[in-house]
């Protein structure tokens, strides 16, 4: 509910004061002319003067915080599967820490590729098109990587009887060699 609160807030107040403009790339917030609003010398249009407080306020901020929930969410994951280990028999923290590791590690990916092209653009002034077409293609692979990392990594149950020496994972665990005779 919060999430569509800031979205929507967001949003119409971006659209009253006319910060939605066309940034050179996209429609994004922006005032128009493009140039305007960086110096003193080039009056806005159409947007705010201050546009680059608005984009980092709406557009960084949120960003931020996309990064940091997953981070919250999967360390909060793994330490309650640490610490509680009788309630998670199918896994054990290590597991857990490994995949939301791969995860963690698509997102900051996904957000390197796009925060490198948005830099370049916004606070560089330059556009390098080899690149944006590197970023377009990422951010439309974005859910294609999760689900790789999915299949990679998915949990199957104890298969094998219930042996701890499989880890949860249907495969034997190196670590833990048990010898017969």
């Amino acid at each position: 509910l919060l999430v569509w609160a800031f979205s929507i807030s967001s949003a119409v107040y971006l659209a009253k004061i006319q910060a939605f403009n066309f940034n050179g790339y996209s429609c994004w917030i922006a005032s128009a002319p493009l140039a305007c609003g960086r110096d003193d010398q080039v009056e806005c249009t159409r947007g705010p003067q201050n546009i680059g407080q608005m984009r980092f306020l709406f557009g960084v901020l949120p960003s931020i915080v996309v990064l940091l929930v997953p981070i919250i969410v999967m360390a909060t994951l793994v330490f309650f599967v640490k610490r509680h280990p009788a309630q998670v028999r199918i896994l054990d923290a290590r597991t857990v820490a490994t995949q939301s590791l791969w995860y963690l590690g698509v997102i900051f990916q996904h957000v390197l590729v796009t925060g490198l092209d948005w830099g370049a653009r916004f606070y560089l002034g330059k556009q390098f098109y080899g690149f944006q077409l590197f970023s377009l293609c990422d951010r439309k692979l974005l859910g294609f990587y999760i689900t790789m990392v999915y299949l990679k990594l998915r949990v199957r149950p104890y298969d094998r009887g219930g042996d701890p020496s499989h880890n949860g994972t249907g495969r034997k665990d190196r670590r833990s060699t048990t010898t017969t005779t």
